[in-house]
């Protein structure tokens, strides 16, 4: 990820050729986790805006957005979902593809768990379940 946490460059580790650029968003963020599908199709990516975006990696139409009218670089994410239980921006949160298709799970250093599942050809996330496992006082 780029210092700002706005880019994302997926290389091949052979060639160390740039494969993609993928734009998280505009405002800085610190980038927490990124994970590959287990087919290498997609990927997640979770920082302290407390949000998890997925990527389509893919070869195919490039999604249509504002930010691609401004002639900002990357492709932008296809979905992307809040998490419900983070609340301050300094809690870490990991993210990663579930064992069913289209679900991914996120798990937060607050205790947080969630399951989404998404539509990869609509973009549609939907929360499956989320729980609260530990309680935390300040």
């Amino acid at each position: 990820a780029s210092e700002k946490g706005t880019i994302i460059r997926v290389f091949d580790t052979v060639t160390c050729t740039v494969l993609r650029e993928l734009r998280r968003g505009t405002n800085p963020a610190i980038i927490f986790c990124l994970n590959f599908s287990s087919d290498s199709s997609m990927l997640c990516v979770s920082s302290n805006h407390n949000t998890v975006h997925l990527f389509s990696l893919n070869e195919g139409k490039k999604k249509k957005t504002p930010l691609r009218k401004l002639s900002l670089p990357g492709e932008v994410s296809f979905s992307r979902f809040q998490l419900p239980f983070c609340t301050k921006k300094a809690e870490v949160c990991i993210c990663a593809f579930g064992p069913q298709p289209e679900s991914i799970i996120a798990v937060s250093s607050d205790g947080g768990y969630c399951k989404f599942n998404f539509d990869r050809l609509h973009g549609q996330c939907t929360r499956q379940t989320c729980s609260l496992y530990l309680e935390m006082n300040d």
